[in-house]
């Protein structure tokens, strides 16, 4: 006999959105997730002594998505403008960067490719029409921002993502003031605990399914206990890592029978890496001490981004508009693939050397400021929920030819079968079925 109508995989966003409309409709609901956490890639810490959240997944909201605002409206959460000022790092000299026009000039150049080629292929390809600055920005954009290698991202998908987000003002970043964690927060409180359960700390192993119905084989997240749930369905909103995870893996799930179409969808993705690193300094010193790498005698106190090329950490930021003591650095692609796997002690001590560079500051002044490092490698978590979808080269294809990836057809009885409203948007690109939502 089935414990519910409906087993959930996975309690990020699409889980969380998923149960709290059918609770809401009458459907019972089980909702299994392996951490001890909701949220997936969101991650809030709210330290005591810190006045700002500390986002070590998600941080932004790229651009207008309505089903994000629609959320964040329906929450009555607070957003922020994120300032947008910026200053590359060139020659040892921190310099004014047009960064978004910079990359739509690159992107401009590309934008007739119509075969599928690497993104770094299809920029070596435009020669002259791209300048060596452009280039630079686009190659340093897609790295950081898609967590990608160029030489594997699939250049049609890049294309397809910016075509999308200009739909939605992706050139406008904003932040909740309360933290992102504030979403699923707010989802969780939806749903109906009438007709439905969550459980934390439940490892999926292994999915049963027959056509009317399904069982799933769990174990705790310490390895002590293991339980069994049934239901007449069953939605899957698993990242691509568990689903690519080989069978044994730590948080892998195996189908019985195999789904061989949608394992092949999501073969065909790669999963790209993320370090984030979290500074916080006893002051701002960077808001009244003139760094040498700074022409003049100004400070970076309005001065949101900081990007260099060839550093460990390329990228950082501030909270601005928020006046804070904490600097976030930011390592996608290739440059979190040199550090994944190395150690806390590792990055942090290469973070600081980056930052240090940027600034043109002496290593051990930087150093002796900090008072909280927080260090999230997202590739070593012990769980590959934590990697980042990206889309290779060769594995581009139009949305029409690919499988719709863990949507099944519900056994439930026709008087309570329902759609699931469609959850906060995950702007994944064609070829990537299982895209992310609340993007870095």
């Amino acid at each position: 006999m089935a414990d519910s109508d409906l087993i959930i995989l996975g309690a990020g966003v699409a889980g969380l959105s998923a149960a709290r409309t059918l609770s809401g409709r009458g459907v019972r609901v089980t909702l299994i997730e392996a951490r001890d956490r909701i949220g997936g890639r969101i991650h809030t810490r709210h330290e005591t002594q810190t006045a700002t959240p500390l986002e070590l997944g998600a941080e932004f909201i790229h651009g207008r998505p309505p089903e994000t605002f629609d959320l964040v409206r329906a929450a009555g959460l607070a957003v922020v403008d994120a300032a947008e000022s910026r200053l590359l790092l060139k020659d040892g000299t921190l310099q004014p960067v047009d960064f978004w026009a910079g990359i739509e000039k690159a992107m401009s150049a590309i934008k007739r490719v119509r075969k599928d080629i690497s993104f770094a292929d299809a920029i070596k390809a435009a020669g002259s029409k791209i300048d060596r600055a452009s280039r630079d920005l686009a190659m340093s954009f897609v790295e950081g921002f898609d967590a990608a290698d160029v030489n594997h991202i699939s250049v049609q998908s890049v294309l397809e993502e910016q075509s999308g987000d200009a739909q939605i003002d992706e050139g406008r970043n904003f932040r909740l003031m309360g933290g992102y964690d504030a979403i699923p927060e707010f989802l969780r409180a939806g749903i109906d605990p009438a007709f439905a359960a969550i459980h934390l700390g439940t490892v999926a192993t292994a999915v049963n399914w027959k056509r009317d119905g399904v069982t799933v084989e769990t174990i705790s997240a310490q390895g002590m206990l293991t339980q069994t749930f049934r239901a007449k369905a069953l939605l899957v909103t698993l990242p691509l890592g568990v689903l690519q995870a080989p069978a044994g893996e730590r948080g892998a799930v195996t189908f019985h029978p195999p789904l061989p179409q949608k394992h092949d969808a999501a073969a065909r993705l790669a999963a790209g890496p993320v370090v984030k690193v979290l500074l916080r300094f006893r002051e701002p010193f960077w808001e009244t001490r003139s760094p040498p790498s700074l022409p003049g005698k100004g400070t970076l106190a309005d001065t949101a981004f900081l990007h260099s090329r060839g550093l460990a950490v390329p990228t950082w930021w501030t909270l601005l508009p928020v006046r804070s003591n904490v600097l976030t650095g930011w390592a996608g692609g290739n440059s979190a693939m040199a550090l994944s796997g190395k150690g806390e002690a590792f990055v942090l001590d290469r973070s600081i050397d980056s930052l240090a560079t940027i600034l043109g500051l002496p290593r051990d002044e930087v150093e002796s400021r900090i008072e909280l490092a927080i260090v999230n490698d997202w590739q070593s978590d012990p769980s590959p929920a934590a990697r980042t979808a990206m889309c290779p080269w060769a594995a581009w294809t139009p949305a029409r030819s690919l499988p719709r990836l863990w949507t099944t057809r519900s056994s439930m009885p026709a008087k309570r079968r329902t759609t699931p409203a469609r959850p906060a948007r995950s702007r994944g690109r064609s070829c990537r079925p299982i895209g992310r939502w609340g993007r870095w």
